[in-house]
C-alpha cells in the first residue's frame, strides 16, 4: 500500500452544498487530498494545474456546467473517474452524453453513497492503472 493521498477533485456553484460534503467526509482527511472548488471554470483550472483520481461535479452550473467539465476531464485525464451530482431528473438523460462518467448520484446525497462512489471510482481508476501497465 502506498502513502500517496488519492485526489479527489469537488465542483459545484453552491457553496453551502461543498461545506456540507467536505463536512460529510471529514473523516477522510488522512487518506484522501481533498480539494473543493465553487464552479465548473474553476474546476477547469485544477484540472490543467493537475489530474485528480476522482472528480465529482454537480449537473447544473452556469458558464461551465457538469457535462462539460466531465467531458474535459475525460479529454485531459482519461484515468480520472468521473461522478456526477443532480437534483434534475433530466440529468439521467443527459448524463448519458458524458461517456467517462461513472456514476450519477441524486441530489442531495448521504455520505455512505457519496463515499461508496468514490471508493467505486477510486477502484476503477486502479483497474485501469493496472490494465495500462499489463498491456
Amino acid at each position: 500500500m502506498t502513502d500517496v493521498k488519492l485526489r479527489i477533485l469537488f465542483v459545484d456553484d453552491e457553496p453551502y452544498v461543498l461545506v456540507a460534503i467536505e463536512r460529510q467526509l471529514r473523516r477522510e482527511r488522512a487518506r484522501w487530498e481533498m480539494v473543493f472548488v465553487l464552479g465548473g471554470q474553476r474546476g477547469l483550472e485544477e484540472i490543467r494545474n493537475g489530474c485528480f483520481d476522482v472528480v465529482v461535479s454537480d449537473f447544473r452550473m452556469p458558464i461551465v456546467d457538469g457535462v462539460a467539465l466531465l467531458n474535459a476531464i475525460a479529454d485531459h485525464c482519461p484515468a480520472t473517474a468521473s461522478i456526477m451530482l443532480s437534483g434534475d431528473a433530466e440529468a439521467q438523460a443527459i448524463a448519458r452524453t458524458v461517456p467517462s462518467l461513472q456514476e450519477l448520484l441524486a441530489k442531495p446525497c448521504d455520505a455512505a453513497t457519496l463515499r461508496g462512489a468514490i471508493e467505486r471510482g477510486i477502484s476503477a481508476v486502479r483497474d485501469r492503472v493496472s490494465a495500462c501497465a499489463r498491456s
